[in-house]
């Protein structure tokens, strides 16, 4: 079986190297590169560095993104190698989780369902394996759960320390506790009639209960020992039309739709007699509620939300793979097996292809440096103008990638501060000496600029992706 993980942990590197190498950074992926920067000064905002005006999103990412994502940091300086060996071990913790729901079986099931994620997913779900997406709560936490929760632990000392990791990664992430944890306690309730045993009955409530404290203590120290600013999303309550625009994402006439209905019957069938199913047909259920409930839809980006379903699709249709070869004989079992594997290896490279093709193939060693951040630099060097404003996507992006000391923050269509994912006092003693504009739909537009009273810019500089225009004064 190690050689098994093996193989599917290079399957994988492959692949995760191949989206690093064609992704482009924005501000959602600086998350902890700019909590990163703050902790340990790190230019170009090490001189606004106190964590106490630090304004995190609702979920913290502490564990285990943060945690993760810092140790790796502190190795190198170059983003993308970070980003690479962050989502290798994000990837080698989701076979780990198919590791451990696909005991017993052959050892090829776990390289079978490596190539499976990789030719049905596109990059939509490449996200899954991004520091600050959701899903390394959901992966390890359901790891935890498995390896060592009631359902499957005798051992108390083993069950009392599930409770703890599940709490404190619930308390990283809400979303977590909706659609990782919640499933995992419905699923002891469905378990109850069949213990028979009221000591046991109570050891789950007292561990359910535990979970519970663990998060809202490890949230709310969080929040009490950095003294931190935190925001919340304002979800849409009853927006239908968002709803609507999932259900056509998801359903629409397609191979990826056809093998999500496909499994969603598969797991449904074998829910009784399979735990495993049984919990990802839950989780996947919570999941598409939640994000029809609050509507955070808005586009396929979203899909970040629904941790559960590449899992559940691939677990399903592995469990079908599997039931069919047991059935034949061993001669037509071999060639089904290659024929197999044959059919996912060319649905991975296409992928892999498509890939490549979406965007030009940069390079997964260096950090992306592209066309837009070398005229960005230039402009800085002439005019020695170092600090800029622009909106939420542009400023981090633009900022961090720079060579030269270049400040850009965020601003709202008012040019009033945005304070989300920031920090309050990259602020302070700040005069803005130019804009970022036009960027990829950025809300400081050309037309925007005038009404906010601001005269005629000195100079436009076209860098192409972007116009900067430089202000005749300060702001």
């Amino acid at each position: 079986m190690k050689s098994a993980f093996l193989v599917s942990f290079l399957i994988g590197c492959a692949f995760l190297a191949l989206i690093v190498g064609t992704h482009v950074w924005n501000s959602d992926l600086f998350y902890l590169e700019a909590v990163f920067r703050d902790l340990f000064h790190v230019a170009p905002f090490s001189d606004f560095h106190s964590i106490r005006q630090f304004h995190f999103s609702a979920s913290t990412f502490l564990l285990p993104d943060m945690l993760l994502y810092f140790g790796l940091r502190m190795l190198t300086n170059q983003l993308n190698w970070v980003l690479l060996l962050y989502m290798s071990v994000q990837f080698a913790l989701m076979m780990a989780v198919f590791l451990t729901w696909f005991r017993g079986k052959p050892k090829w099931t776990i390289p079978l369902a490596a190539l499976f994620f990789f030719s049905v997913f596109n990059q939509d779900w490449a996200v899954t394996f991004y520091p600050v997406n959701h899903s390394g709560q959901w992966i390890l936490g359901t790891l935890v759960l498995f390896l060592l929760g009631p359902l499957h632990q005798r051992n108390q000392k083993k069950i009392w320390i599930s409770a703890l990791v599940a709490g404190f990664l619930f308390g990283s992430d809400i979303l977590y506790g909706i659609i990782g944890w919640a499933p995992y306690c419905l699923l002891l309730a469905t378990n109850w009639r069949q213990q028979g045993d009221r000591r046991r009955i109570f050891r789950d409530l007292v561990w359910g209960l535990l979970t519970v404290t663990v998060a809202i203590l490890v949230y709310f120290l969080f929040q009490k020992i950095t003294g931190a600013h935190f925001g919340w999303n304002r979800p849409v309550f009853g927006d239908w039309n968002r709803a609507r625009n999932f259900a056509g994402e998801l359903l629409q006439m397609n191979v990826f739709s056809t093998l999500l209905v496909g499994s969603v019957l598969i797991l449904i069938l074998r829910m009784k007699s399979d735990l495993v199913a049984r919990y990802l047909l839950i989780s996947t259920v919570i999941c598409i509620l939640a994000v029809v409930a609050t509507g955070v839809w808005s586009d396929r980006t979203n899909f970040r939300y629904l941790c559960p379903l590449p899992f559940a699709v691939t677990y399903a249709w592995v469990c079908v793979l599997l039931s069919g070869l047991q059935n034949l004989k061993q001669h037509n079992h071999h060639l089904l097996l290659v024929g197999t594997f044959i059919v996912l290896i060319i649905g991975t490279f296409a992928r892999a292809t498509q890939l490549y093709r979406r965007q030009a193939y940069v390079s997964f060693i260096a950090e992306p440096y592209l066309s837009e951040n070398a005229c960005l630099d230039q402009f800085v060097r002439e005019t020695h103008l170092n600090e800029g404003i622009s909106d939420y996507w542009a400023a981090k992006y633009l900022s961090f990638l720079a060579h030269e000391p270049v400040k850009i923050v965020q601003v709202d269509d008012q040019l009033h501060p945005f304070y989300w994912v920031n920090n309050h006092d990259w602020y302070k003693n700040f005069h803005a000496q130019f804009a970022i504009v036009s960027f990829d739909g950025n809300r400081i537009a050309t037309t925007e600029l005038p009404e906010n009273r601001i005269a005629a810019p000195a100079d436009i500089r076209d860098c192409g992706r972007f116009k900067i225009w430089v202000f005749a004064k300060p702001l």
